[in-house]
């Protein structure tokens, strides 16, 4: 009982976006014989952007209740990085709002580096940067997979560079700046095992859960 009851807001949310696409497709077969073609592309646009909006809020909601049942977990079971069930929810924001960038780097932190999942990681984090390849949180997340879980120091260097590019914190650009440069020094020194130096997982998570959304 107490699952279904933490799973009954994805499953409402679900239901309610089938419902309203179920009822689009019902009402555009109904007026769009009737209607001139400028009204229906008016009607298109603007149902378009009302189930975006639902989306949005819908996926808002859903965040709100993983990080809810994220923190009751953590009061019960000090192996936070355990808590898997909380990915499903994570998976369902991002499909009704494949711009929520948090979604995407919480997840792949805990599957990348808590759960030694990191081909699942990549992936999940591949389909975020192709929604959102100007996110700096989806690069930096990108970078420490590679570095950690793969050992491809220049793949994690690509996509620091990226981060840096497209961040708009003064005070992480720095952080990125130095990161790079240490990786670039090593590199060029032939070191076998280089750092990354500020970034941490523990870090990264934290600012993942804690920062507003772009």
């Amino acid at each position: 009982m107490l699952k279904l009851r933490r799973w009954l807001p994805a499953l409402t949310a679900a239901a309610l976006f089938a419902g309203a696409a179920a009822a689009d497709v019902y009402l555009t077969d109904r007026t769009g014989r009737v209607l001139p073609s400028r009204v229906r592309q008016e009607k298109g646009a603007l149902v378009g952007n009302l189930l975006g909006q639902f989306r949005a809020v819908a996926a808002n909601m859903l965040w709100m209740k993983a990080d809810v049942y994220h923190h009751e977990f953590i009061e019960h079971n000090p192996h936070w990085t355990k808590n898997t069930d909380i990915l499903p929810l994570m998976r369902m924001v991002t499909w009704l709002d494949p711009h929520f960038t948090q979604a995407y780097a919480s997840a792949a932190w805990m599957l990348a580096l808590y759960n030694a999942r990191p081909g699942q990681a990549r992936a999940f984090l591949q389909e975020g940067l192709r929604y959102n390849p100007q996110s700096a949180d989806l690069h930096q997340t990108m970078a420490i997979i590679a570095w950690r879980c793969d050992g491809n120091p220049r793949a994690a260097l690509y996509h620091l560079r990226k981060a840096r590019d497209y961040t708009k914190d003064a005070f992480e650009r720095r952080s990125l700046e130095r990161s790079i440069a240490s990786i670039e020094y090593q590199l060029a020194h032939g070191l076998k095992n280089p750092t990354l130096g500020s970034l941490s997982p523990e870090k990264q998570l934290k600012q993942n859960h804690s920062r507003p959304r772009d």
